[in-house]
């Protein structure tokens, strides 16, 4: 470009520039376009502190998240122990069992086991009454039941008993051996011991008297069971009299 257009150029820029200047804008106008210029200026401004602060918050939150602990642990707070309903299922029945073997206890066990005073006493408003009651002798027994029995002649250890104010019970020993006569009565068994039928023999006709051998696990017990057309006897044994033993002492008190 030689000398003469860039002369030519440079004044006509000039002019623009003066042309612009000499440009006044309008009384509103001006105040418009500082508004804008205000409101753009205040929405960067805006803008970039919402970000800071979005990025303080971030910073701050993971500051937090690095210094809690794995687990929170929680003072002062009582842990319940949760027992399975089937426990609580368990330790219920085992005592309704032991109510139910108290209560067999008091009642059975001294029509089981003659001698044993197994009476409630004391305080206690409940009371059950001993079935199993000592007396003086056999006349007692024969006035208060009408019915006569006794042991046999030589017998040692003899106590005499009525059993439910209706059974008469005479306990005695005869040469080493513990024997349980009993009357009464009521029907069906009354000699008080249990067992798996072993052996069954009638031993007399005119008594209709039945020896049976029990065992029940290792022990054997043996009974003697007649009766008269109105009162039923037994006599038993419980620590191994021979049935021979048990026989001779059915003849002596029968």
């Amino acid at each position: 470009m030689n000398e003469n257009m860039k002369d030519t150029i440079g004044t006509e820029n000039e002019e623009i520039r003066k042309m612009i200047d000499s440009i006044e804008p309008e009384e509103g106008a001006k105040e418009r376009m500082l508004a804008n210029i205000r409101a753009k200026a205040n929405a960067q401004m805006a803008k970039k502190s919402g970000e800071e602060d979005a990025e303080g918050k971030e910073t701050e939150v993971k500051k937090a998240e690095s210094t809690q602990p794995a687990e929170k642990k929680i003072t002062g707070e009582k842990k319940t122990k949760v027992i399975p309903l089937s426990k609580i299922m368990s330790w219920g029945a085992a005592a309704a069992a032991c109510l139910i073997i108290g209560i067999i206890g008091v009642n059975v066990i001294p029509m089981i086991l003659p001698g044993t005073d197994m009476g409630v006493t004391g305080s206690d408003p409940i009371q059950i009454g001993n079935p199993f009651e000592d007396v003086a002798n056999a006349k007692v027994i024969e006035d208060r039941l009408g019915i006569s029995i006794d042991a046999p002649a030589g017998a040692k250890q003899v106590s005499y008993h009525v059993i439910d104010g209706k059974m008469a019970d005479v306990i005695f020993t005869v040469n080493g051996h513990e024997y349980d006569l009993r009357a009464s009565e009521q029907s069906g068994d009354i000699s008080g011991i249990y067992g798996i039928e072993a052996d069954v023999v009638q031993i007399d006709s005119e008594t209709n008297a039945i020896l049976t051998v029990l065992r029940d696990e290792e022990e054997i017990y043996t009974k003697i069971e007649w009766t008269d057309g109105k009162i039923n006897y037994v006599v038993s044994n419980t620590d191994r009299a021979e049935k021979e033993e048990l026989i001779a002492v059915y003849g002596q008190v029968k």
